[in-house]
């Protein structure tokens, strides 16, 4: 992979690569996600593309039973974007007679280009983007100058002949033509309407418009109707120095966009389009959205790049049009995990956008707010109170991991999804989202937590057994420290939460009340719970045990469990078999110590990161980045920049051998809380933002970009100053250890280092 300034390229055609790249080639605006596969590709299982719609699922291959209902997978919709090119009556198939490849991604304008000389006759470009401006909207644009006197055929389809890439997305991963969720279509011109084979018959409906030029002149198509197939064909002789320019916009909505899905197709189809203002419209929605987010970094590697790469990604994958999905673990780049919702959202890609789009940020917790009655109806069937988020969540928040699979263990995700909202309100203020959601998912999270913790007579502790926490290598154990411990924070959030809207809102409280039949005195209990949560400290080492039986477990010899870079699980050991050592597939105690940092010393943290870190097999994309982040904070600066390299390249460079399956996009999350937290040494709390950089050596300097309390925050750090710029409003920051007020009239600080 090549690197500039604002883009990722490579020179590659090479086909053993073909699916991995197209996935790091992925496009998106969070409606869509596609992938960055061939047009002209028909043959085969690179034939079917990959193009995914938020909150699209068919019905699961995977039949075990579930809590309610089936199933689901993330569905490849149809290929809206198919391109035929005949050249003498010689179809283009991306493989043969390609020469001068290069494919291309442009970051700050979100365009995918891909260009080569086939046969040395013909020069091709081709590129796409998922419209910003209009969610529902693709633009694809072709140009073909010939060298040489030829015949050319171009059609350009919408092709429901696609199955989904994985017929099961699991270890190993091979791509390989997968289930086919289109039940029936319907052709039309320019248009198709296909059936989903999901619980919800979904109908998805998608048009085109096309505009061919040769030498500017605009040129009529045909109509090419197949079976499964509509579009448009032109057959055009061309001379040497002809060029052809075909300009193709497509629009998609489903029955999930309302009753009027398929009357906006038609309003589409009759419409007329100006192809400079779609472009205009797409460069000004990302120009707004890199203002707020973008991480410069003065340095000679090519961290820059991979950076921006990162964030782009998370910003592609981010639902701006409705709060009824969210982001899946590998987003709308792949199969794998059938497009379910985890942790992962509110722990490591959540943070990014509560600090630089608050409002995305809302929607994906009001996401969460619309599975309450889900989680709801999940506790109840597993004999809890309150609200039991799944493990495995998908559109509706409802679980999808099968019954036999965990899912009643990994019980973490609840007090994640709280300490989200508490996180999001530090950061925002938005105390009208506390009163509208935030305070009913507290209090049925911190139900949950009263009905599943137990006191002991034998120590007069209260206990959480029988768990999974983040080292899912531990199976299940009593006394997870990360849970514990968010779970006790979870049952505070919530009864400080609710003691301050009795005392400040007591007619939503009242209505509260009566919606849940909730008695106040219930937040004793929260918190008499919250006092006595068990953690298991060893004092003398100022070490925090990950669960109350890790220390008295066996070493394990990693050289031997772990001989190449594969995980554990999938190559020397098998689950069972782990129970029985003090193994670690990502640290929980590291990753609390990073969320938490004001309940534990220097000390503590320092123990943490010493005892486990050579106990961790880093076999999750989740561990890099906390390691990354505490060894900043702990000065520990040549290894905080290694992991942080592990975080940012770990798709560039598909380190961990599965980018084929789709981006980590928790990772990417975790990317910008490295750099921001760790390296730019950000913190914000009590409605302060203290800053207090520790910059890698290979890093002369670095710029990032805030929004706390509604104040825009522009933090610039070189080898010798920090200086903070804030505009909109007042805020109190501590910067290198100098307290001020920043406001519109004393608007930047600056500290020398």
């Amino acid at each position: 992979m090549e690197y500039a300034n604002w883009s990722i390229y490579s020179l590659e055609n090479d086909v053993e690569k073909r699916q991995s790249h197209n996935a790091l080639f992925t496009v998106g605006n969070g409606y869509f996600g596609i992938r960055g596969f061939f047009e002209e590709d028909t043959i085969g299982e690179v034939g079917n593309g990959g193009i995914y719609i938020a909150g699209i699922n068919g019905d699961g291959v995977d039949k075990r039973a579930v809590f309610e209902g089936k199933r689901r997978d993330l569905c490849n919709v149809m290929n809206v974007l198919r391109l035929h090119i005949f050249v003498d009556g010689n179809q283009l198939n991306g493989v043969d007679g390609i020469s001068n490849f290069r494919r291309e991604l442009d970051m700050q304008g979100a365009v995918y280009t891909r260009c080569y000389r086939y046969n040395d006759r013909l020069n091709v470009t081709l590129s796409r983007f998922a419209d910003m401006a209009d969610v529902h909207r693709i633009r694809q644009d072709a140009t073909l100058v010939a060298d040489e006197t030829m015949d050319l055929t171009i059609r350009a389809l919408i092709d429901s002949n696609v199955t989904n890439l994985n017929y099961e997305s699991c270890e190993p991963m091979p791509i390989q033509p997968g289930v086919n969720h289109i039940v029936s279509r319907e052709v039309g011109t320019d248009s198709i309407v296909t059936l989903l084979d999901d619980e919800d018959s979904t109908r998805v409906f998608a048009g085109q418009q096309i505009m061919l030029t040769v030498n500017d002149i605009a040129v009529e198509g045909s109509i090419y109707n197949d079976d499964g197939i509509s579009g448009r064909e032109w057959n055009i002789s061309l001379k040497a120095g002809d060029k052809v320019a075909l300009c193709k916009l497509v629009a998609v909505y489903t029955d999930k966009d309302g009753a009027d899905s398929e009357q906006k197709i038609g309003q589409f189809l009759t419409s007329k389009i100006d192809w400079d203002k779609v472009d205009a419209a797409h460069k000004n929605c990302w120009a707004e959205r890199w203002a707020t987010c973008d991480i410069q970094v003065d340095s000679d590697t090519d961290d820059q790049t991979a950076l921006r790469y990162d964030l782009f990604e998370l910003m592609c994958v981010c639902p701006t049009h409705t709060d009824r999905v969210s982001i899946g673990a590998r987003g709308l780049t792949g199969e794998m995990y059938e497009g379910c919702v985890f942790w992962d959202n509110e722990i490591f890609q959540l943070p990014f956008f509560t600090f630089t789009d608050p409002a995305s940020a809302r929607r994906m917790l009001a996401w969460r707010y619309h599975g309450l009655d889900a989680a709801r109806r999940y506790a109840q069937y597993n004999w809890f109170d309150g609200a039991m988020y799944p493990w495995e969540s998908c559109e509706k928040g409802r679980e999808q991991t099968a019954l036999e699979g965990g899912g009643f263990y990994a019980i973490h995700i609840i007090a994640d999804i709280a300490y989200a909202i508490r996180q999001y309100l530090s950061v925002t203020g938005d105390n009208a989202f506390i009163l509208e959601m935030g305070a009913e998912v507290l209090m049925e999270t911190a139900r949950f937590w009263a009905s599943r913790a137990d006191y002991s007579e034998w120590d007069g502790h209260w206990h959480i057994n029988a768990v999974r926490g983040p080292n899912e290598y531990d199976v299940f154990v009593n006394d997870s420290a990360y849970t514990n411990t968010l779970a006790a924070l979870n049952l505070r959030t919530a009864a400080e939460t609710l003691t301050k809207i009795k005392a400040e809102a007591p007619a939503k409280f009242v209505e509260l009340c009566a919606k849940t039949d909730f008695d106040f005195s219930e937040t004793e209990k929260w918190l008499t719970i919250a006092d006595g949560l068990y953690i298991c400290y060893d004092e003398k080492r100022h070490l925090i045990a990950e669960d109350a039986n890790y220390f008295n477990r066996r070493p394990l010899d990693l050289n031997r469990a772990k001989p190449t870079a594969k995980r554990i699980i999938d190559s020397t050991m098998n689950y069972e078999w782990l129970a029985v050592y003090q193994i670690t597939k990502q640290s929980d105690v590291v990753t609390l110590m990073c969320l938490l940092p004001e309940l534990f010393s220097e000390a503590h943290q320092l123990a943490a990161y010493e005892y486990y870190e050579p106990r961790t097999a880093h076999d999750s994309s989740l561990s890099y980045a906390p390691y990354a982040w505490l060894a900043a904070r702990l000065g520990k600066a040549e290894q905080a920049y290694e992991y942080f390299k592990n975080c940012a390249y770990l798709d560039i460079a598909d380190i961990k051998l599965n980018t084929i399956s789709g981006l980590h996009f928790a990772n990417f999350g975790g990317t910008w809380q490295v750099a921001v937290f760790g390296f730019g040494g950000a913190s914000f709390n009590d409605g302060k933002l203290i800053v207090t950089p520790k910059l890698p050596q290979a890093w002369n300097g670095m710029t990032y970009h805030l929004i706390c309390h509604g104040v825009t925050v522009e933090v610039k750090i070189t080898k010798t100053t920090v200086t903070v710029t804030a505009q909109g409003g007042d805020l109190p920051v501590c910067v290198a250890g100098k307290d001020a007020v920043l406001s519109d009239e004393n608007s930047t600080i600056t500290v020398k280092l």
